[in-house]
């Protein structure tokens, strides 16, 4: 009991003396801590591990900021040689937030320095290693950094210093953002697996059961330059393999021709085409064609300079857009009298309001190379009402037309049911008969869930 109410009185005056900093906080969210130089009080850890020079301390509670590492490293020897500090005792202390690197080359090491431990709060607290790819993200296997775009060393003579530009962290995109968001944390990397010989300090590289790439034939990964285009050679093969090639294909969140550069560039025929060519050569020659509307520059939504837009690409052998005739991205759609579009393809509303920051769905009208066939399509990357394709009927009841894409809403929620109702259209999983439980096209967080529809009338 005195043990316990010695305990009590510890934390109570501590936290009331000084508001404390938690290790995340002290980390923050880029590479440097925003209190290097700085004095810090009341940094409550758990010891995780201790070596020659300094110990590893954890939060106790875990951060919610993934990019923020909740561990850091107290650097000094007296307190690393005090036989009274052990693994699983829970520290308060105090020191100045610093950071290191032994050569001007290296990335910096944040750590505190100077400790002084003001109170030990608890012992024997059980410490798990955080399991890589687990209980962390799984690591990135091709960008590497956001200062060269994603490559190793893309700008003139490594301009892109991390210590001067000192970027947010993206550890679920870049490699160097993931590994330096769980510094000094206490891990542990499944099934590993050396890639190399140790070096002449008897550091051994490895990898876990996580994905990679660049492996060669003798184990190890190979560096390789940035392919700007590489995934979409996945793509070309899911469309031709699961997708079996078919006749039009609405495109959702396509980026401009450099990416995520923010240089103004809005077309995307390179990105279109290179995904047309790599279907083509994964299908032994079938053809594609495509058709979009480019963005005004910074107006759609996505990832900044990005400027995605939804867009068709159609087989050239089966397939032609009817009278085709393009608006731009600032001009409405029109449905003329008989059916016919004013544009084609044509936005619909993209002044609207409605549709500010966001994509505007895209409306075409299509003809086979028979002759016999026709139809009009919708590619929805948000949420129309319904009210473009009601035109459509008005003019021509009989008209066959298909709307799909990423409605970024669930099958029964209001916007969806309006849109079934206004624009007098029937969602092709209910119509194909297929189980209600299978009705999936996306898993986020263990949830699988239907934002994704296409509806025809």
């Amino acid at each position: 009991m005195k043990r316990s109410s010695l305990l009590s009185w510890l934390t109570t005056g501590f936290v009331a003396g000084v508001s404390a900093l938690t290790i995340g906080e002290i980390n923050g969210d880029r590479f440097l801590s925003p209190y290097s130089g700085q004095d810090v009080s009341n940094v409550t850890g758990i010891v995780t591990a201790k070596g020659p020079d300094g110990l590893w301390i954890r939060s106790v509670r875990k951060g919610c900021d993934i990019r923020a590492s909740d561990a850091i490293y107290i650097y000094g020897s007296a307190l690393s040689k005090n036989a009274s500090i052990s693994t699983g005792d829970v520290l308060v202390l105090s020191g100045k937030a610093s950071e290191y690197r032994s050569n001007k080359d290296y990335l910096y090491l944040t750590q505190i320095t100077s400790p002084e431990v003001a109170a030990i709060l608890e012992h024997g607290k059980q410490v798990a290693p955080k399991v890589i790819g687990k209980d962390t993200l799984s690591p990135p296997t091709e960008q590497y950094t956001s200062l060269d775009e994603g490559d190793v060393f893309a700008a003139p003579n490594n301009k892109s210093l991390v210590s001067v530009a000192n970027p947010v962290l993206e550890p679920e995109q870049y490699g160097l953002d993931f590994w330096e968001s769980l510094s000094g944390q206490l891990v542990t990397v499944k099934s590993p697996r050396a890639i190399g010989r140790p070096n002449q300090y008897g550091d051994t590289w490895i990898v876990g059961d996580w994905a990679t790439s660049g492996e060669n034939g003798r184990g190890g990964l190979t560096a390789t330059p940035k392919e700007p285009y590489r995934h979409v050679q996945a793509v070309a093969q899911h469309i031709v393999n699961y997708l079996k090639t078919p006749d039009l294909i609405f495109l959702q969140e396509v980026q401009d021709d450099n990416g995520a550069t923010d240089d103004g560039t809005v077309s995307s025929d390179l990105t279109l085409s290179t995904l047309a060519a790599a279907i083509e050569t994964a299908s032994g020659g079938i053809g594609y064609s495509f058709t979009y509307v480019a963005p005004v520059n910074k107006k759609d939504g996505g990832a900044p300079g990005g400027n995605i837009r939804t867009a068709y690409l159609f087989r050239r052998d089966v397939l032609a857009l009817r009278d085709p005739n393009p608006a731009g991205p600032t001009t409405a759609n029109e449905v003329l009298p008989g059916g016919a579009l004013k544009y084609n393809p044509g936005l619909i509303d993209p002044t609207n309001v409605a549709f500010s920051n966001s994509r505007k769905p895209l409306a075409a009208a299509w003809q086979t190379l028979d002759g016999n066939n026709t139809f009009y399509t919708v590619n929805v990357h948000w949420g129309s009402k319904g009210t473009f394709i009601a035109a459509i009927l008005a003019e021509d009841p009989e008209a066959h037309i298909i709307s799909s894409g990423d409605f970024n809403e669930y099958p029964f929620v209001k916007p969806i049911t309006d849109f079934e109702s206004r624009s007098r259209m029937e969602d092709l999983d209910v119509v194909a008969g297929i189980d209600v439980l299978e009705r999936y096209s996306y898993l986020y967080d263990m949830n699988t869930q239907e934002l994704d529809h296409m509806f025809g009338e």
